[in-house]
């Protein structure tokens, strides 16, 4: 198979130019769990079976870790919808089947989300985001955040933190401005930036740089988000508490560039 990207992969499925067959039988038979599984061995098992190309196993193996990790170890949480998927998407540019299940996996998902108690929902909406992003779909997230906006506000308060990148980037300001709470938010992102300063001597450089990048993301959004939204007066305020937790140049002009109502791209 000719070597693509990932959208005009996607792409070429949903429009039909490469044929899948659907999940097969043998698939779900060619591997099953150990006793006492690990899902961090069996999630490196899998990209390894991708790239030895027994990609029915990995396929397997992949939807048993994206089902069972979190219940036998809670720490996969964040692998779980990072790699792990990315990874799956490395097995989709071989084998279309992958394609179609994590599609079907995503579609499954949102339903939950937009069924399920505000409690309940949340974790389903995260799945559904974080597979589109690797789908490269963020409408779909936009338009299911719009549905709990319009129907269940709750619901949509708790999933707002995860839906936030993909609305700015379909530039749903004023959407956003509803769920901003800078009271709530800059404390939030200064005590952040306390506890992950301090440990940078243990995690060196590269943490260093993504704490700050994060900071400056999170802070210069919340800002921009106030200020695009009429609320200059909260803007302001929200950048002077931010300024003093942090005296650096390049954030402040970043701070500085929010107030004027520019948004900057999500990160990561």
């Amino acid at each position: 198979m000719e070597s693509v990207t990932r959208r005009e992969f996607v792409a070429s499925v949903v429009a039909g130019s490469v044929a899948t067959a659907g999940l097969p039988a043998v698939a779900a038979e060619a591997w099953t769990p150990p006793e006492n599984p690990d899902p961090s061995t069996i999630l490196h098992e899998a990209s390894a079976d991708t790239r030895a190309g027994r990609y029915e196993i990995a396929l397997a193996k992949h939807v048993w870790y994206h089902e069972n990790a979190l219940e036998l170890q809670p720490s996969q949480s964040g692998v779980r919808l990072s790699f792990a998927l990315m990874y799956w998407m490395d097995l989709a540019e071989h084998h279309p089947p992958a394609l179609e299940k994590l599609e079907a996996i995503r579609d499954e998902a949102g339903e939950k989300a937009a069924a399920a108690t505000s409690t309940q929902a949340f974790g389903f909406f995260h799945d559904f985001v974080a597979i589109n992003r690797e789908l490269e779909e963020p409408e779909k997230t936009r338009n299911l955040f719009r549905h709990l906006h319009e129907n269940d506000p709750e619901k949509a308060k708790r999933a707002y933190r995860v839906a936030e990148p993909a609305l700015i980037r379909a530039k749903e300001y004023k959407l956003c401005g509803e769920y901003m709470d800078p009271d709530a938010q800059v404390p939030s992102i200064i005590r952040g930036f306390q506890l992950q300063r301090k440990y940078e001597g243990r995690f060196g450089d590269q943490h260093k740089q993504f704490t700050e990048r994060k900071t400056t993301n999170e802070s210069a959004t919340l800002v921009a988000l106030l200020a695009v939204n009429g609320r200059q007066e909260e803007a302001e305020k929200a950048a002077e508490k931010l300024k003093q937790a942090w005296e650096e140049k390049r954030f402040h002009k970043a701070i500085d560039t929010a107030l004027t109502g520019q948004v900057p791209e999500p990160w990561p």
